[in-house]
């Protein structure tokens, strides 16, 4: 279940990032705010732990399924956060979102990785901003 620290680091910090610009934004609501809260919460109660040891996303998964209501109340909470994966991937395969890129040929990632890492722009409300390598881990990660 456990990513690469730095990916985990990326995308954690990614979520906090999306769940401020909920709370702070123009469009937000009341309900809008308190999700972002929670998030925020979230992210500040595991995400170190998350960073230094992979297993403990199971908790916070775990209430995720419970709030979507897809897991039995009686399994533990890696069975639950295995099936809120599973429901998530479900879901992917039903808007027929592949798993993995065709077309990224391992050549042309060198290329990718310089055209992406030039897109970045310091205006962006991002925690940090990938290097050649962040973006080379990620290609090579979801290629097929």
């Amino acid at each position: 279940m456990g990513m690469p620290p730095n990916i985990t680091a990326t995308t954690g910090m990614d979520a906090l990032t999306h769940a401020v610009d909920a709370y702070i934004g123009r469009s937000n609501t009341q309900e809008t705010r308190e999700w972002s809260k929670r998030a925020v919460k979230l992210v500040f109660e595991n995400i170190s732990e998350a960073y230094n040891n992979g297993e403990c996303v199971y908790r916070p998964l775990a209430e995720l399924a419970d709030v979507a209501g897809i897991a039995d109340g009686l399994k533990s909470d890696r069975e639950k956060a295995e099936s809120f994966i599973y429901e998530i991937r479900q879901l992917n395969k039903e808007m027929s979102i592949p798993d993995n890129l065709q077309g990224i040929d391992e050549k042309d990632i060198p290329v990718m990785m310089e055209r992406a890492f030039h897109e970045s722009n310091p205006l962006y409300p991002v925690p940090r901003f990938f290097d050649k390598k962040d973006l080379g881990e990620i290609y090579n990660l979801i290629r097929v």
